[in-house]
């Protein structure tokens, strides 16, 4: 049994007396199992013990960190995992994602506290390959950090320092805190609005892009993360797009992608092992992250790409073989517009897609904006334009019957009259009373008879408080009834469109004209509703315009989905 003494070797006791009766193959023993603790205070611990042995203690410790160095490499190779790069502007990296071509870190930058993700190459990409492809693939790698660091947009994320060290290039961006699209797609709680909200706030990135005269070629719901605070969508990963510099894009660069996500044009290509059809493939990118964007869409949709399959070839098979089955196959509650936009960026010729994704952009801003009865009232901008001239002439009626005293009585009915053409327009203009229609019917009826039961309560009221003037009683009728317009359109823009919130706002100075200007109120009030049916009509046409482009020349939707 050992000494006393000697066993205190194993407790590092913290007196600093110099312990003469331990050798030094056993300080050195405790040195080996302090290395297994991962303990880096053991070293300071033993020598203030054993300061005769304090050189032994510091060499040792010196040839371990040596050793460790040199089988790092031999570990990393073992276990398949590398430990982080060193930056000495970060305190510390943390491996938070892989992809095609590089490895994503986030740290702390030590000069600001700012969180920030950071990119490297993948080491092995660049051993495996000969000098010069390797050399092509940093190039790319560059490439991408220019590319990202172009163009400033709030759906992008912004790149901050672009640099080299001992384990290759790398860039630093924002980090952003979040689930990526691909993570969300299988959400049971995401709606079709939100997920058409997000691809038209990425193809307004997508189109800064293309402004920009990048392509982006990988465009799928896991190079798109949400942030967790703002709920915005921002795109992340470069690793696959094309520079186009005076019309001619550089076609050096390998153009792949995504199984699944790929249009029929690309993977055609792809297929067909000639070097000219790099230029062709290359000069359709416009169109094919057009495509993109629909496939992802159509992911957030369905909850898988478009083109399913167990493998990448069996994917890429039926890139070729099928046309895209309709969303509404999988989900028939899925709007039929919405679906008509993602068939429409789908479609298998490139001429049939939206030209740009500022086009998508806007079908989808419309889509998400339009009040639901334009959705099931298609002939109602027909009704309002044709509405428009009546509401100018009722209202010149008040004004010439309210000179002459023996109509001043009557002037309600024409100002009352006006609402009976609105309202059976309504009631001729579309499908209200399909089962789809019928809650649309509801909003739009009873918007309109609360603003007619409104206006009604307040001509009473006011016929009551200041008879017999019945001019003082039409000027502050009119300052009522533009108030409850005003009022009328805010509340619908908070819904729809945001033309109303103007629409609302002309109302609300229209309140204050007629007070100014009393006799000519009823010529203002006229004049301002006239406009107003013509504002909402152009927009009523404008999202059929939309709806009617997206249907296919040579067959339906419902003949798309069969």
């Amino acid at each position: 049994m050992p000494p006393a003494g000697r066993a205190e070797v194993t407790t590092f006791p913290g007196n600093r007396h110099e312990d003469s009766s331990v050798t030094l193959d056993e300080v050195l023993a405790v040195c080996e199992r302090s290395i297994e603790r991962h303990d880096p205070t053991v070293e300071q611990s033993l020598t203030l013990r054993y300061p005769q042995y304090s050189d032994e203690i510091q060499v040792f410790f010196r040839c371990q960190g040596v050793i460790e160095r040199v089988a790092e490499p031999v570990f990393a190779a073992l276990s398949g995992v590398r430990p982080p790069p060193s930056l000495s502007e970060y305190e510390s990296l943390v491996e938070v994602g892989r992809g095609g071509m590089g490895v994503v870190y986030k740290g702390r930058h030590r000069a600001t506290g700012r969180m920030d993700a950071v990119k490297f190459i993948h080491p092995d990409r660049v051993s495996s390959l000969s000098k010069m492809d390797g050399e092509g693939l940093v190039a790319r790698f560059r490439r991408e950090c220019l590319m990202a660091a172009q163009v400033a947009h709030q759906n992008i994320v912004p790149v901050y320092h672009v640099g080299e060290c001992e384990q290759g290039v790398y860039y630093s961006m924002r980090f952003v805190d979040g689930p990526t699209l691909h993570d969300l797609m299988t959400d049971p709680s995401l709606s079709p609005q939100q997920s058409a909200r997000y691809i038209e706030q990425v193809a307004r990135a997508i189109e800064a892009l293309h402004q920009h005269g990048i392509l982006h070629g990988d465009i799928k719901p896991h190079n798109i993360v949400v942030d967790s605070e703002t709920e915005i969508p921002l795109i992340g990963d470069f690793g696959l797009a094309a520079m186009e510099s005076s019309g001619c894009l550089d076609t050096s660069s390998e153009f792949m992608g995504t199984p699944g996500y790929l249009p029929p044009e690309v993977v055609q290509s792809l297929r067909e092992d000639a070097p000219g059809n790099v230029n062709a493939v290359l000069g359709a990118t416009i169109s094919a992250d057009v495509y993109g964007l629909g496939s992802t869409l159509y992911a957030l949709l369905t909850g898988g790409p478009p083109h399913p399959g167990e493998t990448a070839q069996a994917r890429l098979a039926s890139t070729l073989a099928r046309d895209v089955v309709s969303v509404r196959t999988h989900n028939p509650k899925i709007p039929r517009l919405l679906a008509e936009i993602c068939q429409k960026a789908l479609a298998r010729d490139p001429r049939h897609r939206f030209s740009t994704a500022a086009e998508l952009a806007d079908a989808l801003e419309i889509w998400l904006n339009q009040p639901d009865w334009s959705r099931h009232f298609p002939k109602l901008g027909h009704v309002l334009f044709a509405v428009a001239p009546l509401l100018l002439l009722s209202n010149m009626a008040v004004y010439f019957m309210l000179r002459s005293a023996y109509w001043q009585s009557l002037v309600w009915m024409p100002v009352f009259a006006s609402y009976i053409p609105l309202f059976v327009g309504f009631s001729l203009s579309g499908h209200a009373f399909t089962p789809a229609g019928r809650p649309a019917l509801r909003a739009l009826w009873s918007t309109w008879i609360g603003h007619f039961a409104a206006s009604a309560s307040s001509y009473i009221s006011l016929r009551l408080l200041l008879a017999p003037d019945q001019h003082l009683v039409m000027a502050a009728f009119y300052a009522c009834f533009a108030a409850i317009s005003a009022l009328t359109f805010f509340v619908n823009s908070a819904h729809f469109w945001v033309s109303y919130r103007w629409i609302g706002f002309g109302w609300m100075w229209i309140a204050v004209g007629v007070s100014v200007v009393p006799d000519g109120a009823p010529l203002i009030i006229g004049i301002g509703s006239s406009l107003t049916a013509c504002v909402i009509a152009i927009q009523e046409r404008r999202a059929q315009t939309i709806s009617s482009s997206l249907r296919y020349p040579e067959s339906s939707l419902d003949c798309l989905s069969r």
